[in-house]
């Protein structure tokens, strides 16, 4: 099984349509339809979010037409090997468990999670080095959707939790809300865009920290897609240093971690060597980082934005 690099998400995406069972030249994409901020629509009935963003970015430097299929989260995979769309760019985590069944490009964002709760409730659910106190969760119902890293994170990690599987997300918070459940877990920045910062959410906040382990949460979000297309690639783009795939690779830049990290350091001032001393790492390391050499994980990418360059890490890079 392989996880393409990050530079190849639109290549791996591109490589493989000659072998799609699609109509004319319209490529089919399942998400999910209601997880806002990042897929979701409207009240004009129209989609919008970061996944749907990254989905016309893709389309664009591919010149490709995509058409998208709203799918219920844990129906998705089935969907995909069932041939109802071609690609999942739904905020799917790249994880282990998922990669026997399908491909993933790489990563276009982090994926983490975060308990939410009620402020009126007292709750000490997780001890100084950030690990669940499991008896403290005793006599709290937890809602999580199905099939979610949330899930198996909980399934692992707190397995005596009373824990209230739902089908979306939506009725996650709609039950958190009401009371029929004391927590959930979900992503940190879905929970704050969309609901902790609203009126709804005023007497809610995060009970715990930001949980990013590797083997739950993956290396990232990627775009999902059927086994069997690697070999693709170099077929219709040729090998690295072929000047029509590396045409594709510049038109990809502004998905790259790396490439926002330095845009926001020149705008800085700052050098590598600078940044790297207000960090307390070493030059090559944020060379690295920004060259996209080298995976960086949420807690060091935090460290890198908010102690080296004043700014706040959310969906973007902004500057204070």
């Amino acid at each position: 099984m392989k996880v393409l690099s990050m530079k190849s998400m639109a290549i791996g995406a591109v490589a493989m349509f000659s072998t799609l069972n699609v109509s004319a030249d319209t490529i089919r994409v399942g998400m999910e339809c209601t997880y806002a901020p990042f897929n979701y629509k409207t009240a004009e009935g129209e989609l919008a979010g970061y996944d749907v963003d990254v989905a016309k970015g893709v389309a664009a430097i591919i010149g490709e037409d995509f058409e998208y299929v709203c799918q219920e989260w844990d129906g998705m995979i089935p969907a995909l090997l069932a041939n109802k769309f071609d690609l999942i760019i739904a905020s799917m985590s790249i994880t282990e468990k998922r990669m026997e069944k399908i491909d993933f490009s790489g990563p276009y964002r982090f994926s983490t999670g975060q308990v939410v709760g009620s402020k009126k409730k007292e709750m000490n659910l997780f001890d100084t080095d950030g690990n669940p106190i499991a008896d403290n969760f005793n006599g709290l119902k937890v809602g999580l959707e199905r099939a979610t890293t949330y899930a198996s994170w909980f399934e692992e990690k707190l397995p005596g939790a009373d824990v209230v599987l739902y089908d979306n997300s939506e009725s996650v918070y709609l039950d958190l809300q009401n009371g029929r459940v004391d927590l959930i877990m979900t992503n940190p920045m879905k929970a704050h865009l969309k609901f902790l910062s609203k009126d709804d959410g005023a007497g809610f906040e995060f009970k715990g920290p930001v949980v990013d382990e590797e083997k739950f949460f993956g290396i990232g979000v990627g775009i999902g897609m059927r086994q069997g297309q690697d070999e693709l690639k170099e077929k219709f783009y040729g090998k690295k240093g072929n000047p029509k795939r590396d045409e594709l690779e510049k038109g990809y830049e502004e998905f790259k971690i790396g490439f926002m990290i330095r845009e926001a350091r020149l705008k800085t001032g700052l050098t590598q060597q600078e940044l790297a001393d207000k960090v307390g790492t070493t030059k090559s390391y944020i060379s690295k980082i920004e060259n996209n050499i080298k995976e960086v994980r949420i807690s060091t990418l935090r460290k890198i934005v908010e102690l080296g360059l004043g700014g706040n890490l959310e969906l973007k890079i902004e500057l204070n």
